[in-house]
């Protein structure tokens, strides 16, 4: 998996967009870790 593209998915997610047009597993896991903004402020830089 690209990790750029993994992290934008975060980073959108935490924004309150949600993005389906890279894959259905970075969607899933950008939308759980959207419950978690701590760790998204930590994994996006």
């Amino acid at each position: 998996m690209n990790t750029t593209t993994h992290d934008m998915a975060r980073y959108l997610a935490k924004h309150g967009v949600i993005v389906n047009t890279v894959c259905p597993t970075t969607t899933y896991t950008a939308i759980l870790d959207g419950y978690a903004p701590e760790r998204i402020e930590h994994q996006a830089k």
